[in-house]
């Protein structure tokens, strides 16, 4: 959506606002995060639904920055998988497998059948 708008700034006479497939795809994005809000706060416990601030928060900031972060993060994979590269790369969790070792040994158990 922002690069549509960027091209329109730059060549306001080239782009037509009415194609239907970006007024639905516009709708939708831009209402999956007021959905979300409204439904998180219909089923939130009465101790966070006092909070109507945060709700309000998540309802604005969700399709200026969340929506797009996400498209973009999106992007990026699409672009990788396009590229070649397909091997992940994550942390390691070596660390966190010695911790719980050391935890499940000291109470004289077997550990979790994860990391037998």
């Amino acid at each position: 959506m922002f690069p549509i708008i960027g091209f329109w700034i730059w060549k306001p006479e080239t782009v037509n606002w009415f194609v239907p497939i970006f007024v639905l795809t516009t709708i939708f994005t831009l209402s999956a995060g007021s959905g979300q809000a409204l439904f998180t706060y219909l089923l939130a416990t009465p101790d966070l639904r006092k909070r109507k601030l945060w709700f309000a928060y998540y309802l604005i900031m969700s399709p200026l920055f969340y929506t797009e972060f996400k498209n973009l993060i999106h992007r990026v994979a699409q672009i990788k998988q396009l590229m070649g590269e397909q091997e992940w790369k994550a942390t390691s969790r070596q660390g966190r497998q010695e911790v719980v070792r050391r935890v499940y040994s000291a109470s004289h158990c077997s550990g979790p059948p994860l990391f037998r």
